[in-house]
């Protein structure tokens, strides 16, 4: 199996991270100061480890031999900077912030904007992917068996 997983870029970038190791979603301005730049497809690990699975999107996320965005299982919508301290990555469920060392999950009480905030970005790309004469778009919140 495999997990499809949104990467937000915080801008500007957040330098507190490295002082406060356990940033709350208002400590990071979530949603209000980020982007999302892609989504990552992983392979789950096999002793369910999500650390295992964030790990592999922050790799695919970083620019070493190439651009990142020219990894497999990387969809990305926009060409930026690597993944870095005080981003975060969402599965649609859950918040993990990048932290200095590993991850940090964020308080479940932002979860419902995780929903709203790709519902947006949803209907950002299929305003953007279809141009002008868009007569009707469909947007859902959460996923298409869990309305």
């Amino acid at each position: 199996m495999s997990t499809t997983y949104t990467v937000y870029h915080r801008w500007p970038l957040w330098a507190g991270m490295m002082h406060d190791p356990s940033p709350t979603p208002t400590d990071l301005g979530w949603p209000a100061a980020y982007i999302p730049v892609a989504q990552v497809e992983v392979q789950d690990p096999l002793d369910n480890q999500p650390e295992v699975s964030l790990a592999e999107v922050y790799r695919l996320t970083q620019y070493l031999d190439t651009e990142w965005w020219n990894n497999p299982g990387v969809t990305a919508w926009i060409q930026a900077r690597s993944t870095s301290i005080g981003d975060v990555l969402s599965d649609g469920q859950t918040l993990w912030a990048v932290a200095p060392s590993g991850f940090e999950k964020l308080d479940a009480g932002s979860v419902t904007n995780v929903a709203l905030l790709e519902a947006r970005v949803r209907l950002q790309r299929i305003q953007l992917s279809s141009g002008a004469g868009v007569s009707e778009v469909t947007v859902w919140v959460g996923s298409p068996t869990h309305p």
